[in-house]
This record gives C-alpha cells, sequence and structure tokens, in this order.
C-alpha cells in the first residue's frame, strides 16, 4: 500500500469529532433539534461559520478509509456548495457522508435540512435526514408544489421498505435526468462514482476505486463472531495515525478484502433493492386536488 498522497502534498486535514450529547453548539444554537440526525446538521453549519475551512466533508461515525490513494479533493466540483453521492443499491441521496462549502449557501442549505426535523412522517421508514434530504432537494428543483405533494403523501405512508422504494423513485421521476447536476450550487454524483459505498453491498471488499465504506462499526470486532466481511482485521486507533506514515502499517487490513475492480464489480450485481411496484405519481387524478393553478409554485 503507497502512501497516502495527500501527506505526500503536505496536505493536513482537521478532524472535528463531535458528541452530539456533549458538542457546545449541540446544547446551545442547535438545541431545538431533538433528533440527533438533524442536530448534526446544524452543528456543522455553527463550526463552519467559525472556520476558515474552504470546504467540510462531513462523516457519520462508522464510515473509514479503506484506501487512502484518494483525496477529499478529488471529488470536489468547482462552483458546487454541496456534492452529494448516491447510494449504491437504492440510488437514495446518502446522508452519512457529503461535501460542503464554506459560503452562505451551504451553511443555509444544512440549516434547512436541520429545520426540516419538523416535517419527518411519524411513520417507520420515514428515514430520518435521508427522507428528508430528497424532500429539500425537490425543493431546490424548483418542483411544483403539487409534484411535491405527490411525493409526500408516498412518504407520508411509508410504512415499509417498499414504500419507502417508491418514494425515492417518485422523487427522481420528478427531479428528472438532470438530477446529477441539479442546479449549479448542488451536485449529485451517480452511483458508483462517489467516494463512498456501504460495505455490505460488495461484504465488505473494496477495489482501488473505492475510498470510503460505511457501516462498518467498533461493535462488529467486539463481537464474538468473526465478521470476514469486514475489510480491517481489528479496530483502527485514531492515535496511530500519524502525518506521513506508511497506511498499511497504522491500518491493519485483510489483504483478501482487496479486489481488482472487475471482480468487485461482479459481486455488485443483483445488491440493488427496487420496489416490487414503480410508483407513477402523476398518472392519477390527484391534479383535481389543484386544478386549475397545478403551475404555480407553492
Amino acid at each position: 500500500m503507497r502512501i497516502f498522497p495527500c501527506y505526500a502534498q503536505s496536505v493536513d486535514y482537521e478532524l472535528i469529532n463531535v458528541n452530539l450529547d456533549d458538542d457546545i453548539y449541540a446544547k446551545t444554537t442547535c438545541a431545538e433539534f431533538q433528533d440527533y440526525n438533524f442536530r448534526r446538521h446544524c452543528i456543522l453549519a455553527q463550526y463552519l461559520i467559525k472556520s476558515d475551512a474552504t470546504y467540510a466533508m462531513a462523516m457519520d461515525a462508522d464510515v473509514a478509509v479503506v484506501n487512502p490513494n484518494h483525496c477529499v479533493e478529488d471529488y470536489i466540483v468547482s462552483n458546487s456548495s454541496l456534492i452529494f453521492y448516491e447510494r449504491f443499491h437504492t440510488f437514495e441521496v446518502a446522508a452519512c457522508s457529503f461535501i460542503v462549502k464554506n459560503d452562505e449557501y451551504g451553511r443555509e442549505f444544512l440549516m434547512n435540512w436541520a429545520r426540516y426535523s419538523r416535517k419527518v412522517p411519524s411513520v417507520s421508514w420515514a428515514n430520518s435526514d435521508n427522507g428528508a434530504l430528497l424532500s429539500l432537494l425537490l425543493e431546490k428543483r424548483f418542483v411544483s408544489g403539487h409534484e411535491r405533494k405527490m411525493c409526500t403523501k408516498i412518504w407520508q405512508n411509508a410504512n415499509a421498505l417498499n414504500d419507502y422504494l417508491q418514494y425515492i423513485h417518485c422523487v427522481y421521476i420528478f427531479l428528472g435526468s438532470k438530477r446529477n447536476d441539479l442546479i449549479e450550487r448542488i451536485r449529485i454524483l451517480r452511483r458508483g462514482h462517489g467516494w463512498g459505498r456501504d460495505s455490505w453491498t460488495s461484504d465488505g471488499k473494496w477495489c482501488d476505486h473505492d475510498f470510503l465504506l460505511h457501516a462498518i462499526k467498533a461493535d462488529d470486532y467486539n463481537s464474538n463472531v468473526n465478521d470476514v466481511s469486514l475489510p480491517f482485521s481489528e479496530p483502527v486507533k485514531l492515535v496511530d495515525c500519524k502525518l506521513g506514515q506508511s497506511f498499511n502499517i497504522t491500518f491493519q487490513m485483510k489483504p483478501e478484502q482487496h479486489l481488482p475492480c472487475d471482480d468487485l464489480a461482479k459481486r455488485l450485481q443483483n445488491r440493488l433493492i427496487v420496489p416490487r411496484t414503480l410508483a407513477v405519481p402523476y398518472l392519477d387524478d390527484s391534479d383535481l386536488e389543484c386544478w386549475p393553478k397545478c403551475d404555480e409554485q407553492t
């Protein structure tokens, strides 16, 4: 394994590890957001206000680097304030990791995302800030109020996985083929082209195209079961991460988990989850609810 090229370029990323219960912003500015999934977006916005960083990459605590031969800069799209990627198995826009530019647009998007906690329906498959992100992206795409209500109706009745998958597809119908470049300030990297991927979609295996894997938890190493899908032989200790140190010294990787990308592509086949029935929300009589003013922005 080669030395992290960002180290060779003397790029020193600042890691901020936020405890959502004890953080100063969690107790003050962002205390109104009780759901930690939304509170974290408010906290990030507050840190950016005080920071001189140009960009920040947000990551859940169970996101890990498996391939250091990439830099965060590899995924920054010029002139974009928000950069997301699609989850490999559902096409859902991932909330577990994203890149935000430290500008007014990026910070306000985070705050609007946090405020969406008040709109999340009380159903078993609302999927918290992931579901809210899809709805917020519809607003940013300037989809009219009536079309948004079609998708919201599916979201509000999502009591099973298949219902939520239909909500995702409904959102994509209205985002259209331009979803990967919604507006100049928001970019969604195509499925499989982002910096992250859910680890279980390939049983913890990775190739040189990968950078980060999501859903790697310390508890998996503490269990009595030897989980062969884990890319590391033991948990990573941040204290062992030192600037300029070889990655294979700091990280105890399982060599059998590293595959050629062609072999990994075969393993990723049949991991896509699609709804049993594809909802086409506008092919019904729902437009009578807003007729004849359906085109008005609301």
